[in-house]
């Protein structure tokens, strides 16, 4: 594995690299086949406009407007399977996306904040996150194979007799979160941190990271290898036909373990939960608390993981 600086010069790297960058130790196997990576899939079969176009859409921000004219009118490469690839890099064998890598490196840089992983302190370049990498990889192997085991076949066995249209729906839905947002092909999220003891912000969550990721990457195979299936479902969907499911489930405290927090990466979201959980505790001058538990918890996902803070009335 290279032995790449992380700073400011890497982050301009992973913001902009036009190709595919393989970054292995010695002897390491990519876990995709090369016939289902993104690549291959978008040089050699012929894929939907509307496909590729929600394919990228996530990519776009790292973009200023500028750069995207200048892309758009460069023929000289395909934009959607090079200069603006969601997973331009592979370490230790699994694709990382390029939001959720540059995320990461650039949570590293803050100068005040002192981050460690496995008992090491000194987070000087990406050999130093070798051993969030290999867990990472872990994970991304089981998401990638056992995507349709996990997600889809579960719930094409409650349809009774599943047809080739709601296979592409459940994965559909998996993609847009259940039709509640736009198609995504990766989480986006950052590093999970804890504080230990010491007031360090250890990296955690490697595996998961790379579990969720791995599902992301086979969905997006098993859509451009299914192309004739899936573009009426992306047409109808851009067009406006799909409606957005907007039913919320009930949220448990469990729920905080599945949670990431964006707005504070770096801190984990059951630790935001015992500081905030006085809210629900503590009587106001009325003798009620000011948020129930199912509050707090909208308040939670809405504020620090989704970044759209929820008005909440600060009364049972």
């Amino acid at each position: 594995m290279k032995d790449i600086l992380i700073n400011e010069e890497l982050l301009e790297k992973i913001r902009k690299f036009k190709f595919i960058e393989t970054l292995n130790s010695v002897e390491t196997i990519n876990i995709v086949p090369d016939v289902l990576t993104h690549h291959h899939l978008l040089m050699y079969r012929s894929i939907d406009e509307a496909i590729k176009q929600s394919y990228i859409a996530q990519n776009k921000s790292l973009l200023y407007k500028e750069e995207w004219q200048k892309l758009s009118k460069n023929s000289n490469y395909s934009i959607y399977g090079q200069a603006i690839s969601p997973f331009p890099f592979v370490i230790e064998g699994a694709y990382h996306s390029r939001i959720s890598l540059w995320t990461k490196i650039n949570s590293l840089l803050h100068p005040f904040e002192k981050h460690t992983l496995e008992g090491n302190h000194n987070l000087n370049s990406l050999l130093d996150l070798k051993p969030y990498f290999k867990k990472y990889a872990e994970g991304f192997n089981e998401g990638f194979n056992d995507f349709e085991k996990d997600l889809i076949t579960p719930l094409l066995l409650n349809l009774g007799s599943p047809d080739r249209e709601s296979y592409a729906n459940e994965v559909f839905k998996f993609i847009t979160t259940d039709r509640s947002s736009s198609p995504t092909v990766t989480s986006g999220k950052g590093f999970l941190f804890t504080i230990n003891s010491d007031i360090q912000f250890e990296i955690g969550n490697g595996y998961q990271d790379g579990v969720f990721e791995g599902y992301h990457y086979r969905a997006w195979s098993i859509i451009f290898s299914k192309n004739e299936l899936f573009t009426p479902i992306f047409k109808k969907y851009l067009n406006g036909e799909i409606i957005a499911n907007t039913k919320k489930p009930e949220l448990k405290k469990e729920d905080l373990s599945k949670m990431q927090n964006h707005l504070i990466s770096r801190v984990s979201l059951e630790y935001v939960y015992e500081f905030f959980s006085v809210l629900g505790k503590t009587p106001n001058s009325k003798g009620k608390f000011y948020l129930n538990e199912q509050k707090l918890l909208i308040f939670f996902k809405s504020t620090f993981e989704d970044n759209e803070p929820i008005p909440q009335s600060f009364l049972s």
